[in-house]
């Protein structure tokens, strides 16, 4: 850090202690997400035995992370304010260093496409979550680890996180992607950045092998539904049995469907004990359940992080370890 970023970071401390607040814009799209995804939450409130079982072996700051979680989602939902002021001092000042040491620095290249340091993307979607923080990953142990075994990567979107997992693991990465446009867009990234040892799916992962619908696409990410005809849904213990695949760690984040995903790749987790990095945010069920499931089939090791990127529920993610 220059002289000029110390005297920024003083200047905006000084800002705070005399009350100029880091707002949190509770008329955005994550508040209708909240009303329309924890309706049991928002209408009755925290059930204490959910909660005791998603704390239970959890570290002190993901215990915390939680708490502030719901805490921010109560204020959220109970009021009518537009600004919030709901972020601590750490979380400002952490909100300015994305502002300039991220945002400020994605630039449009001239051929058309994208760029933050050394990642170019085909359209101008850099999540702060996957490229800032690198997915969170270095919350686990013993990363080299994964040196020469493969990562799964569920729900690779327009291969952003491609470009994260690409520098832990020289294993041949395996990315399924269902929508038809961000499966078109992850072909680009992938050529972009040059990335090679890359296997690339368009199946849907369930518990089951049938056919599924695809609902939405594009610039967001596609997310499934059971009755439909769309794309083939299978395995991913049948797809890691066919191709031999020494898996180090699975990610997913499929909309909410990541119990389906889990249940159909139950076999791979017991028998090969892979680190997880599971989405838990999309809805009530899944953020109070997944972890509890998990426990049972004999994970002992969770983390729960929530990146500092101006949301207050979107994005959270369990880390999980045998």
């Amino acid at each position: 850090m220059n002289l000029f970023e110390k005297l920024s970071d003083i200047i905006y401390l000084l800002k705070y202690k005399f009350g100029v607040k880091k707002y949190y814009f509770n008329d955005g799209s994550e508040r209708k997400f909240i009303l329309d995804n924890y309706s049991e939450f928002v209408k009755n409130g925290l059930n204490e035995d959910d909660y005791l079982k998603l704390i239970n072996n959890l570290d002190e700051n993901s215990v915390k992370t939680i708490q502030k979680i719901l805490e921010r989602i109560k204020i959220s939902i109970s009021s009518d304010e537009k600004k919030i002021p709901l972020f601590d001092l750490d979380e400002t000042m952490a909100l300015k260093h994305v502002k300039h040491d991220f945002i400020k620095k994605i630039k449009h290249r001239p051929d058309g496409t994208y760029s933050y340091k050394n990642y170019i993307l085909p359209i101008n979607h850099f999540e702060i979550g996957v490229l800032y923080y690198d997915y969170m990953i270095n919350f686990f142990n013993d990363l080299p680890v994964l040196k020469n075994r493969s990562i799964i990567d569920i729900g690779g979107f327009i291969g952003d996180s491609a470009l994260v997992f690409r520098k832990y693991s020289d294993a041949p990465l395996y990315i399924f992607e269902p929508g038809k446009q961000s499966y078109e867009l992850l072909q680009k990234t992938l050529k972009l950045n040059n990335l090679t040892n890359v296997v690339t799916e368009r199946y849907a992962l369930g518990d089951k092998e049938c056919m599924v619908s695809i609902c939405g696409d594009g610039d967001a990410c596609a997310s499934i539904n059971q009755s439909g005809n769309d794309i083939k849904q299978i395995t991913l213990d049948s797809y890691v049995k066919e191709h031999n695949i020494n898996v180090g760690l699975i990610k997913s984040d499929i909309e909410g469907y990541e119990k389906y995903m889990l249940l159909g790749a139950k076999e791979t987790i017991l028998t090969q004990k892979p680190k997880l990095l599971i989405s838990i945010y999309h809805n009530y069920e899944q953020f109070f359940g997944i972890k509890p499931m998990l426990e049972e089939w004999g994970y002992r090791k969770f983390k729960v992080i929530k990146s500092v990127d101006g949301a207050i529920l979107i994005g959270t993610v369990l880390l999980c370890e045998p």
